[in-house]
Formats: C-alpha cells, structure tokens, sequence
C-alpha cells in the first residue's frame, strides 16, 4: 500500500489557497501522511525527509499488516538491576563461581546511579561511568587499585 506525504498548510501559510499545493516543499506547514481511503495521520515533522522516511517504515508496516504478520515489537528498556542480575546469572552459568568482586562493583555502581537518579542501563553514558571511576578511593600503596580496575574490566567484558 503506497502512503504519500503531504502538507496541511497553515492559515498564515500563503500557499494555503491555492488548489493542489500538497506537495509544495518550500514551506514550513506541518505534513501527514495518507493511505488507502481514510487513513491519514500526522507525520509529526515538518521536515520532508523525515516525513519520507515515516512514510516508508509505514508502508512496510501495513505491508506486514496486510499478509497477516505482527511488526517486530521493540525491545523493552532494561534497567541496570536487571541487566546486572542477568549479567550474574550468565557468569554462574558459565561456572564463576566467586561472584563477590562482581555484586560488590555492582552495588557501588547501582548507589551511583540511584544518587544520579539513573534507573534505565540505556541512561548511563560513558561520562557519568567515568565520573563513577574517577570516585574511587585507595589506601597509597595498595594494590586495590589494580584489582578492583581489573575486576571492573571482567565486569565489562
């Protein structure tokens, strides 16, 4: 089913009295996009390559619709507690069997995130992980540095 984009002209638009200027480009009114008999719905731009791009993924979404087959569904977001649970899991099941310095990382970062009010592993930028590190606190001329950086990069693997 094809979908076409097209620009509902505002009323200060000088376009808008004009017959058939649907698909006039220069102006900033916002578009929509329309399909079979009835269907039409806001684009939710006013930018015509992006209205383009709406059009097709909507097109191969009917397109699915039509032949009876569900539109893949996005994944959920995870949050950082579960993505560490199933992280702790994966290493019992490929037999770690001290998980201690790994809940231990786990806990500073998660009290890190709660004091940032990050809950989503999707809201924790490289900035925010170095910030954390940076955080970190060593007796001088202990080895703990070395060990708990070294367990940080297992954590991340």
């Amino acid at each position: 089913m094809t979908v076409t984009v097209y620009a509902r002209h505002s009323s200060k638009c000088p376009k808008r009295k004009e017959k058939n200027v649907g698909q006039y480009k220069r102006c900033k009114c916002p578009l929509w996009l329309r399909w079979g008999k009835d269907g039409k719905k806001s684009a939710k731009t006013r930018s015509w390559d992006i209205a383009t791009k709406a059009a097709r993924k909507l097109e191969e979404a009917l397109e699915l619709a039509a032949n009876g087959i569900e539109p893949p569904k996005k994944a959920d977001h995870i949050t950082i507690e579960s993505a560490a649970d199933l992280y702790l899991g994966d290493m019992a099941l490929r037999g770690i069997k001290d998980l201690s310095k790994a809940r231990r990382m786990h806990s500073r970062f998660q009290d890190y995130a709660n004091g940032k009010n990050v809950i989503l592993l999707k809201d924790v930028t490289a900035r925010q992980l170095t910030e954390w590190r940076s955080g970190w606190t060593f007796k001088k001329g202990s080895g703990s540095t070395a060990i708990t950086v070294e367990s940080a990069k297992t954590i991340g693997d």
